[in-house]
């Protein structure tokens, strides 16, 4: 008897590491400060896992129907998926810039500390193109290059690890991590569940595979929960070295992963070098991850113009199969919005914040749509056959969903407001209104794409 071929649990698990493994967040985690070990816990049990299977069912009852943006308009029609396409692209190219002014302010840490705006926004425009040029490369060619990036991506936290360890061999612990620290406290848990939920989002990206895998019924709960075991690790292991190095309220959220290897290896020649090289490493793969996350959200667009969903500018591929058109709107939109944003912020910390809060607003929507997605498919197709079902029955899977959803919003709540806290308007007016003008040009471009194309919604 030949012996069924396909995706094993360890390729699965190895898939949500590469993919959701976020180096740029490592520092905001580490600004929780030692309650990062219980809520990274806390919300792997709540969140990851559940919304791990609900994907995982989705991914394996319909296999080619385009991951979100297909489950989408499955259950809801052509008009919502192009909605959600929509969104998926426009968060996308908005993290995109959001990511490289991070990636300007380690450039700066390197080799000009003393930047003025300006450094920071023709240095952004520049890396964007650097961005858009590498996602129209060959899937070979992009390939080795992500390769490459997914050993760097393993490689620098244990050398954080490692240097924070040779750390607190040598010096006191920069923060006192006890038992009572790490215990959850209610009220400031609101800071930090933005950080926290977005960085257990995107397990689309592998668990669409599923219909490869040999036997998804285990391997789905398997590779979900050992993915939330050890990126809750990783999350909370580099953090706590973080913190062991650095007081946490002088951890710098662009600054502060680089930062920790200054304070251990000093300023010497040798260690300079060191720290540049870490430094030439770090700012790569994170490069390579934007160029990941940017390709695949243009896919999903081009896909979307391909159905006439979305204007067909986003429709042209180039010689090599990347999605040119949507490359290049990305590019142009991401330039456009770091010059915007430049002339609001004061620091290269206050653009930061307002663009990733900007994208991840919008990042976090679909999965709102994609959770009652699953429970009228649930319904209204219960005869298609389910290799992997969440477990506990129909009314199970309808509280679970309006849990996720619940989480959602209050954490795209959060990101403008935190209770307790007053409003800064003058910092939350702007997100606000580019998220607003997002939506309602999407509802436009659709709205008229669909009509153009004598496309009827229900």
């Amino acid at each position: 008897m030949t012996k069924k071929k396909g995706i094993g649990g360890l390729t699965v698990f190895l898939g949500v590491i590469s993919s959701m493994l976020f180096l740029d967040t490592i520092a905001p985690s580490a600004n929780m400060g030692s309650q990062v070990v219980s809520w990274y816990i806390i919300f792997a049990i709540l969140f990851f896992i559940p919304m791990g299977y609900i994907i995982g069912e989705l991914a394996s009852t319909y296999p080619d129907k385009g991951g979100v943006y297909g489950w989408i308009k499955k259950a809801f029609g052509v008009k919502w998926a192009g909605r959600t396409s929509w969104v998926y692209w426009i968060n996308a190219a908005l993290w995109m810039p959001a990511t490289i002014i991070f990636l300007t302010g380690v450039t700066s840490q390197l080799i000009y500390p003393e930047a003025s705006m300006i450094f920071h926004v023709l240095l952004g425009i520049v890396l964007s193109w650097v961005v858009i040029y590498v996602s129209t490369l060959s899937a070979e060619e992009s390939g080795f290059l992500n390769n490459i990036g997914g050993a760097i991506k393993l490689f620098l936290p244990l050398l954080l690890l490692g240097t924070s360890l040779y750390y607190v061999m040598n010096y006191d612990p920069a923060t006192s991590i006890t038992l009572s620290s790490i215990l959850p406290n209610a009220s400031e848990g609101l800071d930090f569940l933005p950080v926290v939920i977005y960085n257990m989002c995107g397990l689309e990206i592998i668990l669409g595979n599923v219909h490869k895998f040999k036997n998804p019924s285990k391997d789905v709960p398997k590779s979900v929960i050992s993915g939330a075991i050890v990126m809750s690790l990783i999350y909370i292991l580099t953090s706590v070295a973080i913190l062991l190095i650095i007081p946490v309220a002088e951890v710098g959220v662009v600054k502060g992963f680089l930062d920790a290897f200054i304070t251990v290896f000093g300023t010497g020649a040798l260690a300079t070098v060191a720290v540049f090289g870490i430094g030439i490493l770090f700012i790569g793969t994170i490069v390579l991850q934007v160029q990941q996350w940017s390709l695949g959200s243009c896919i999903v667009a081009a896909e979307a113009a391909e159905a006439k969903e979305l204007p067909q500018m986003f429709k042209k591929y180039n010689a090599k199969e990347s999605p040119i058109g949507a490359l290049i709107v990305t590019g142009i939109l991401s330039s456009s919005v770091i010059v915007i944003y430049g002339f609001m912020a004061g620091t290269a910390e206050d653009l930061f914040w307002m663009l990733f809060e900007f994208s991840s607003m919008l990042f976090l929507m679909p999965y709102i749509i994609l959770v009652f997605a699953f429970v009228k498919l649930r319904k209204e197709d219960a005869s298609t056959i389910r290799p992997f079902k969440v477990p506990f029955g129909d009314k199970f899977a309808l509280v679970l969903a309006i849990f996720m959803a619940l989480v959602l919003v209050i954490t795209i709540m959060l990101f403008i407001w935190v209770p307790g806290y007053p409003m800064d308007w003058g910092y939350t007016l702007p997100v606000l209104i580019g998220v607003i003008v997002a939506l309602v040009a999407g509802e436009i471009i659709v709205t008229s794409t669909l009509k153009k194309n004598g496309i009827t919604t229900k």
